[in-house]
């Protein structure tokens, strides 16, 4: 069954929301990300997404004490992204009792890594590729690639890639719906379990997404913004999975 993952960026030990992964549009949603996420647990969320934006920027794990005290709030699993770069960042998440971890920039910039720590912790890694254009964008979205995302997903799957969380940057943060062609085109090109991630607007757009799934290859739906801005809510949101035909 189709998971809801609704997602706390961290940027200053806030929940804030960027446009299009511009951080100098970015809106602070709550000065408490322990209190959104135990709300979010509470509504019947499945797993938690946690980006660590500063982390993103700066190359390195910048919110690990505030992911630990998210951490030890909630009892669902949690997924944790943003300046994952090295096998210790990877083993300080796993610490703190991170159970899904997730790499951006070292697939590109690093590839070896990649290859190694998804080969050493296969039930731990996801992959998280944002694309702009099928081009995939990296350093918290300010570096653009020649790399199509589906040819990235691809090489990877001969080394174990099981999960990819695929972000549209064109759609996220702008509350106009998910890429749906992309999206599509994961699902029907690799054999990966896909998360979908940028644009979810509305509950119509959850259940656009639910439908194109016709090979349960979806794993689940990243909401952010619609949250915040109080277009849904995670409850809503899980009787409209729960609810499914």
């Amino acid at each position: 069954m189709l998971k809801l993952l609704p997602a706390i960026d961290l940027i200053d030990n806030q929940c804030v929301r960027l446009v299009q992964g511009d951080y100098g549009q970015k809106t602070t949603y709550g000065s408490d990300p322990v209190a959104v996420a135990k709300d979010f647990e509470a509504q019947g969320a499945d797993v938690l997404h946690v980006v660590d934006l500063s982390g993103a920027k700066q190359g390195s794990i910048a919110h690990l004490e505030m992911i630990k005290k998210i951490r030890e709030s909630i009892s669902i699993p949690m997924e944790v992204g943003g300046g994952v770069r090295t096998k210790e960042a990877v083993k300080q998440l796993i610490e703190v009792g991170v159970e899904r971890i997730i790499l951006g920039t070292v697939l590109i910039k690093d590839k070896e890594f990649a290859k190694n720590i998804l080969q050493e912790y296969p039930d731990r890694i996801v992959f998280g590729i944002d694309g702009r254009d099928d081009k995939v964008a990296v350093s918290g979205w300010l570096e653009e690639t020649d790399v199509t995302v589906i040819d990235l997903i691809k090489e990877y799957e001969e080394f174990g890639l099981t999960h990819v969380i695929y972000t549209d940057i064109n759609k996220d943060g702008l509350l106009q719906g998910a890429n749906l062609i992309m999206l599509r085109r994961i699902l029907e090109e690799t054999n990966i379990n896909l998360v979908a991630s940028g644009g979810v607007s509305s509950l119509a757009d959850i259940e656009k997404i639910r439908n194109i799934d016709i090979n349960e290859k979806l794993f689940g739906v990243i909401t952010g913004k619609a949250l915040y801005e109080n277009k849904f809510t995670v409850k809503q949101a899980k009787d409209l999975i729960l609810n499914a035909k």
